[in-house]
This record gives C-alpha cells, sequence and structure tokens, in this order.
C-alpha cells in the first residue's frame, strides 16, 4: 500500500513538474541577442561623404545600412533607377560606362562599383572572384537581377 501511495505522489510530483510554463522561450534561451537592441555601426567619414555625393545624383536616393559591420546593405532609388538608360546619367559617370566593353552584359553594374566604391568598401573587382548564384529577367518589365555569391575563408557565403 505504501509502495502505491508513493508512487502516485511521484506521478503527481512528475506531472506538475513536466507541465509548468516555462518563464523564458527556448529560442530566447538559446540567442542572448534578442535581449538587446542592435546598434548601428557608425558611417565612417568616408562612407558619409560618398552617400552625400550618390544623393546628389540620385536625388530620392535610400541606402540602408547593417547594424553589426556598416556596410551598405541596400541602395536603392526610391521612385526610378540609380541609373539613366543603359546605364547613362544619373548614379554612373559616362567615364566609369567607357572603361567596360560594350558587350559585357554587367558594365552597368561594374560602371556602379567603380563608381561607389567608397560608399561600398569594394570595386568591380569584387564581382572577379564571385559566383552568379540566380539570374533572371522579370517578364512584366524586363528588369534584370543578378545575384552573385563570394567565398570567405573557403566556405560558401550567402
Amino acid at each position: 500500500m505504501r509502495a502505491l501511495i508513493w508512487s502516485g505522489l511521484l506521478l503527481l510530483v512528475a506531472d506538475t513538474v513536466c507541465f509548468s510554463p516555462a518563464s523564458e522561450s527556448a529560442a530566447a534561451q538559446l540567442d542572448k541577442r534578442q535581449k538587446r537592441a542592435p546598434q548601428p555601426a557608425a558611417l565612417s567619414a568616408d562612407q558619409a561623404a560618398a552617400v552625400t555625393e550618390l544623393r546628389a545624383q540620385v536625388p530620392n536616393l535610400r541606402v540602408d545600412f547593417e547594424p553589426v559591420t556598416g556596410s551598405p546593405k541596400s541602395i536603392s532609388a526610391v521612385e526610378g533607377f540609380l541609373s539613366g538608360q543603359d546605364g547613362q546619367g544619373k548614379g554612373i559617370s559616362t567615364g566609369s560606362l567607357a572603361r567596360f566593353a560594350a558587350d559585357d552584359p554587367y558594365r552597368i553594374t561594374k560602371a556602379f562599383l567603380k563608381d561607389h566604391s567608397r560608399l561600398l568598401g569594394f570595386g568591380p573587382e569584387a564581382l572577379d572572384e564571385a559566383r552568379i548564384s540566380r539570374e533572371f529577367v522579370t517578364a512584366y518589365n524586363g528588369l534584370r537581377t543578378v545575384v552573385w555569391e563570394q567565398q570567405v575563408d573557403g566556405h560558401r557565403g550567402i
């Protein structure tokens, strides 16, 4: 009889402990970054000047920075494009565009990288070692999208 009472008490205690609510989520227990907001990295004087220069060429410019590294994660024109027709004007200089062969399908991107390497921290040479992971043309407006992927320290980049 005593064994039956002890077994019953153990089951009652075990049942109570197993279903008690956790004080914080499992993800919060693993990822301590959630407890503090990321502080944006300060722009260097060179980057700030480069943003001002590009904004003079593309007045409706939007530049978002990655908070940890301080590098641009997105550069876009709120309305329209960063360059004019066939890469002529706005955020791309005629001189930079002329440096790349007319039949190079990536010449507009390379010219933009050349003109804005101070902002980005790299120029068109970064594409030499990168591989294209996706490339497509949107059917409804003809916008071409190319995604380059870098490898760092022998590991596949994202």
